[in-house]
């Protein structure tokens, strides 16, 4: 029978937590990116409320072109996504009137 030492056993453990570690932080990067593209994406369609006469003036007057530009992916994709144009077409109507 044999006998396994201290440092044995340490450098076993080590071994199995630089596997972690070296697939772990990709899968935790891909989290954390995806968690702030979802914080930013709400953030920029929440927006629209406060900005409507804004992007509305922008859009059809003679407002800036850096307004209208912003907020035309939002309107291509309301137009795109029904169910999420009505969404946020009952979001603005709260800021609205």
């Amino acid at each position: 029978m044999s006998t396994v030492t201290d440092s044995e056993i340490k450098l076993a453990t080590e071994d199995s937590n630089e596997e972690e570690d070296s697939t772990g932080w990709l899968s935790d990067y891909l989290i954390a990116s995806t968690e702030q593209l979802i914080i930013l994406f709400g953030l920029y369609v929440f927006s629209i409320g406060p900005m409507y006469w804004i992007w509305l003036g922008a859009k059809y007057v003679d407002g800036s072109y850096y307004i209208a530009a912003l907020y035309e992916p939002l309107w291509i994709l309301c137009g795109l996504v029904p169910f999420f144009g009505d969404w946020v077409n009952w979001y603005v109507r709260l800021w609205i009137f």
